[in-house]
């Protein structure tokens, strides 16, 4: 992009572009995107938001101007990048959801397209990556939560299964939501908590950001249970959970019952695997009626405790489920 102009005319001239070229090969709108692109920073994040909005201007205007040219062109170059962009900016949801955008545009392409990077971003692997760093930074978080679940209930599950058994067959016959939603989860968990320790008087204001991380949490338990189990599709988390279907394939029902906030976080300290799916789903069932609830009297070993019960029941449905 030629750094004379304005982002905006950069982007009025990649409209006028855009109308006069073909660009119906991929190899052509691809060429197109890095020529009106603006890219990333390789080394560390630098005004990722100026660029993430540049990104979203261009294609914005690129539709307005011909919405059925737009739908037919390949899009994977910016969406990439839009994803990349949104890491650094730590809108984490938002990084996934375009990366699984970018990923729908190369499985458009037709065989090979699993190893494009889009794909394989998803698969942790940093050496096809623009975005090396955010994916291998990605690739050493998992790992950590891999690791510290093997140690917690001393099993074997690492990296490398984990993305065999589950992510890989999910990206090639299944679709991304899954593994993408963990990903974002343990991600936003890590800025969570982090900003629980700036606040001056923990146990004052709202604690909407918290709870809502904690909702996500069992819904992506549930769906990741609705996917190994098609049967429970149109169940509930608590009747999947008590099913003797559950109990063959995972080796006990856990005891729900509903009790006080405090008590789910008391509860929660149990080691159990049993203790991981009580507690996700408690936080589901009461998360799920109302944001208002009595305060989480230690902050923020509590919400650390109840996030990490949370993920340890995902993992350990994957590693029961997906072997």
């Amino acid at each position: 992009m030629n750094s004379l102009l304005t982002s905006r005319q950069v982007v009025d001239l990649a409209v006028v572009a855009f109308k006069d070229r073909d660009l119906r090969s991929p190899a052509e709108a691809n060429a197109f995107f890095y020529e009106y692109g603006i890219g990333n920073a390789v080394d560390y994040p630098v005004n990722p938001y100026e660029r993430f909005e540049y990104y979203r201007t261009l294609l914005s205007k690129l539709q307005a101007s011909d919405p059925q040219k737009f739908a037919a062109v390949h899009k994977g170059t910016p969406l990439y990048f839009l994803s990349w962009l949104a890491f650094d900016l730590h809108r984490f949801e938002t990084a996934l959801h375009f990366m699984d955008a970018a990923i729908a545009e190369d499985k458009r392409l037709g065989p090979g397209w699993f190893n494009n990077p889009g794909p394989q971003a998803l698969m942790l692997n940093g050496k096809v990556q623009a975005a090396r760093r955010t994916v291998e930074a990605l690739a050493s978080r998992i790992d950590k939560e891999l690791n510290r679940f093997g140690k917690h209930y001393g099993v074997k599950f690492s990296l490398d299964t984990f993305l065999r058994q589950f992510a890989e067959p999910q990206l090639k016959h299944r679709t991304p939501a899954i593994v993408a939603g963990f990903y974002a989860f343990v991600l936003e968990f890590d800025d969570r908590a982090a900003e629980i320790g700036l606040r001056s008087a923990p146990m004052l204001g709202s604690y909407q950001p918290l709870f809502l991380h904690l909702f996500k949490g069992g819904l992506l338990l549930e769906t990741v249970l609705k996917d190994a189990l098609p049967q429970f599709d149109r169940q509930t988390l608590g009747v999947i959970l008590s099913s003797s279907y559950f109990k063959n394939r995972v080796g006990f029902n856990p005891a729900l019952e509903e009790v006080s906030i405090t008590t789910v976080c008391t509860d929660a300290a149990s080691t159990s695997p049993e203790s991981a799916f009580v507690t996700t789903w408690r936080l589901r069932n009461m998360i799920g009626h109302s944001l208002i609830r009595e305060p989480l009297s230690k902050l923020p070993d509590d919400y650390l405790t109840l996030a990490q019960q949370e993920i340890n029941a995902f993992l350990y449905s994957v590693f029961k489920l997906y072997a």
